[in-house]
C-alpha cells in the first residue's frame, strides 16, 4: 500500500470520531468504501453519511454488535457468544437500575411536595 487509492475499503471500530476522519479524508475522495462501529450514543452523528452512500455499514452500539455475533453464531461463522452478547446483561441491569432510581425520585418528589402542602 502505497497510498490510500491502493485501499479497497475500511473497517473503523471506535468509540471516538475517527470514522468522520475516514470520510473526510480517504471515503470521499478517493471512493473507498467504509464500515464503522461506534458506540450507540456516538450512532446518531453517522447515520446521514448512510444515507449519502459514504458509509456502506454501521454497528450502531452493544446491542447493534451483539446482533451481529449472533448473525455470525448461526452462519456457523463463530462457534461462541463472545463479549458483546456477555456484555448486554450488565448494560440491561445498569439500565434497569437507572430506571428505579428515576422512579424512587420521582415517588420522592412528589410525596414532599404533597407534604409541603399539608404543612
Amino acid at each position: 500500500v502505497r497510498s490510500l487509492k491502493d485501499i479497497g475499503g475500511i473497517i473503523n471500530i471506535a468509540s471516538n470520531s475517527f470514522p468522520r476522519f475516514w470520510i473526510q479524508y480517504a471515503v470521499t475522495p478517493y471512493k473507498i468504501d467504509f464500515l464503522a462501529g461506534t458506540t450507540a450514543v456516538n450512532a446518531t452523528e453517522y447515520f446521514p453519511y448512510i444515507q449519502t452512500g459514504q458509509l456502506k455499514g454501521l454497528l450502531a452500539g452493544g446491542i447493534a454488535a451483539a446482533e451481529y455475533e449472533s448473525l455470525l453464531l448461526d452462519k456457523h461463522v463463530i462457534s461462541k457468544r463472545g463479549d458483546a452478547s456477555r456484555g448486554l446483561g450488565s448494560q440491561s441491569l445498569a439500565l434497569i437500575v437507572i430506571l428505579l432510581f428515576i422512579l424512587v425520585g420521582n415517588i420522592g418528589y412528589f410525596a414532599s411536595k404533597k407534604l409541603g402542602d399539608k404543612v
